[in-house]
């Protein structure tokens, strides 16, 4: 049941959740027949994808349709895709009072929803952008690319700089994989690290967010990548722990801006 193009989907340890979420959605409307021959695929990438809020939210929206109607039609699946490809657009409204010329913005990790957002702001404002490289996988790099590819001035920095970072910025922005009832993000590692630095520094931490990553649920399900991903060694002294994913307290927190 899981092919090549699925595998990679699951495996896909760089994209932000809503890059994710789109690389579903071309699988699915790609693979219509085989949806609706075999439902039962829903499940299984439900389960697959479960830390992934707007991701399982998507697809409970297919499984509802297909349990009441017993098909799918590519109208559907646009339909209900629609709204994740505005929100750049509504965020960076949201955003823009935020931001004054020539400030100076923080992020890391791959937030495709941040990463977009940026964009969409630099067609109306200037501003600067330092990047954390986000390991272990270097993720940060692919926002730094396609903010220089739009001729946005990036300084790219390693976490061990971040105290010094933060001192310099005007606000950090990240996304979130899950936003919880109480107000608590879900997020990549290294979310707890900027909120504690800009409680220190007096930043504002501002969190970028599709409404579909709201969660009934306090709990999370965490995320392990493998320990080569770390360090590719061995010892019987030696434990390696990657965890994809943290809490990040509402307290850190400046406020959460979503459509």
């Amino acid at each position: 049941m899981i092919d090549g193009d699925l595998e990679n989907i699951f495996n896909d340890n760089i994209s932000g959740s809503r890059e994710i979420l789109f690389k579903v959605h071309d699988y699915i409307f790609s693979n219509l027949s085989s949806i609706n021959d075999k439902p039962e695929l829903i499940r299984v990438l439900k389960e697959k994808l479960s830390c992934f809020e707007v991701i399982v939210k998507y697809l409970s929206f297919i499984s509802y349709e297909l349990a009441s109607k017993g098909f799918i039609t590519p109208d559907f699946l646009d339909d209900i895709i629609a709204t994740e490809k505005l929100l750049p657009t509504i965020i960076a409204k949201r955003v823009s009072p935020l931001i004054k010329p020539h400030e100076t913005i923080l992020t890391f990790s791959n937030s495709f929803t941040v990463t977009e957002t940026l964009l969409e702001l630099n067609k109306t404002i200037e501003f600067y952008v330092i990047v954390s490289e986000s390991r272990p996988m270097l993720e940060g790099r692919i926002i730094a690319q396609k903010l220089l590819d739009k001729q946005i001035k990036v300084e790219f920095i390693t976490e061990s700089f971040l105290p010094n970072a933060i001192a310099r910025c005007n606000m950090v922005m990240i996304g979130a994989d899950v936003l919880l009832p109480n107000g608590d993000v879900i997020n990549k590692v290294g979310s707890k690290l900027l909120g504690i630095l800009c409680k220190e520094f007096c930043k504002p931490l501002y969190v970028l967010s599709s409404r579909l990553k709201r969660s009934d649920e306090s709990y999370f399900t965490q995320k392990f990548g493998t320990k080569k991903e770390v360090w590719n060694t061995d010892h019987r002294l030696l434990q390696i722990n990657n965890p994809y994913l943290e809490l990040l307290e509402n307290h850190f927190i400046s406020k959460i801006i979503t459509d």
